[in-house]
């Protein structure tokens, strides 16, 4: 799907509106459609403005990152709501850029790590 730039905020903004009334899953699946393309649009523009060379695959894995994070947040607070498309996703887009994917793997292994130690410590006790 292909959006002009000037559509995707009315479009997300539409979208997100009767998601907010209805919670339907179709709903937040046309607005993960929709925030796909805007980051596709947002990472192209991105990487032509800096004279970088990324594959399609990696614009398209970036993007999708970049719409889990939004919806995941629909989904885990039910009075999320984003006032502007255009101020949220620049910073989302930042953070799926810089963010370093290697780092939060072995951060998360080290907390289930002591998570479960903590746990073998509480059996213990018991």
């Amino acid at each position: 799907m292909q959006i002009e730039s000037k559509d995707h905020n009315k479009l997300f903004e539409d979208c997100q509106n009767r998601y907010l009334e209805n919670r339907n899953h179709k709903t937040l699946s046309e607005m993960y459609l929709i925030l796909t393309d805007y980051y596709n649009n947002l990472f192209i523009n991105y990487t032509h403005r800096k004279g970088l060379y990324w594959t399609d695959d990696e614009i398209r894995e970036k993007s999708f990152d970049a719409s889990s994070r939004i919806i995941e947040r629909f989904i885990k607070n039910p009075d999320f709501k984003i006032d502007s498309l255009t101020a949220y996703g620049h910073w989302d887009m930042v953070w799926v850029l810089y963010h370093d994917k290697d780092y939060e793997l072995k951060r998360r292994s080290f907390d289930s790590l002591i998570d479960s130690l903590q746990g073998k410590e509480n059996e213990r006790k018991n």
